[in-house]
């Protein structure tokens, strides 16, 4: 993403930070609090946690973080925004295992985890055609057993402005330059569809 496309994103949450100022599940672009722990589900339910370093692409709040205390004993937890009112309210917080980054993640000299998230910050525009692959092989790369995405499904979420979407084959198709084992699955939100990498 370039400066002008990290600029529009700022902006889409700042509006909707004034919106919804009490809603943080809004704010960081979910249609309710419902939806998006439905996603951070189906990374629990398909992808081993336990005792594993995880690294959160475009963490928001860090609600991810906290969803996993309740739900999977992990290690090591690190969130990257670059909206950095979001990684000032994740910090206050942070508990002792978690780690909060401001920062593009596309551009910083990331560490290895054991598991790589990226819920949500890969449906946004970006003028280079690129981009989303750029992005696979990143998170792909940088995890030492598994990276789990989510995107928005072109079945039934036509592109606008600042979001995009995607055909889940097409997807699939993609992934299976970095990765054997690639796992898809759809039958969670009509809109929505999940992509798990698993190295062997």
């Amino acid at each position: 993403m370039n400066f002008i496309d990290r600029f529009n994103v700022y902006f889409y949450h700042l509006k909707r930070e004034k919106l919804w100022p009490q809603d943080s599940a809004r704010i960081q672009g979910w249609r309710n609090t419902n939806s998006q722990e439905i996603r951070f589900a189906i990374f629990e339910q398909n992808i081993d946690f336990c005792s594993k370093s995880v690294l959160d692409l475009g963490c928001g709040y860090g609600d991810f973080y906290h969803y996993l205390q309740q739900t999977a004993s992990i290690g090591k937890y690190t969130g990257i925004d670059f909206h950095k009112n979001f990684v000032k309210q994740a910090r206050k917080k942070a508990g002792e295992n978690s780690h909060f980054v401001h920062g593009n993640f596309a551009e910083l000299m990331l560490e290895m985890h054991d598991i790589v998230i990226a819920s949500g910050s890969l449906n946004y525009r970006s003028d280079d055609p690129n981009y989303l692959a750029s992005m696979i092989e990143l998170g792909y790369r940088k995890s030492r057993k598994t990276f789990g995405f989510n995107l928005l499904d072109r079945n039934y979420c036509k592109p606008d402005g600042l979001l995009q979407s995607y055909f889940p084959e097409d997807v699939v198709r993609l992934c299976h330059h970095w990765c054997e084992e690639v796992v898809l699955i759809d039958n969670y939100l009509d809109y929505d569809f999940t992509i798990i990498m698993q190295k062997t």
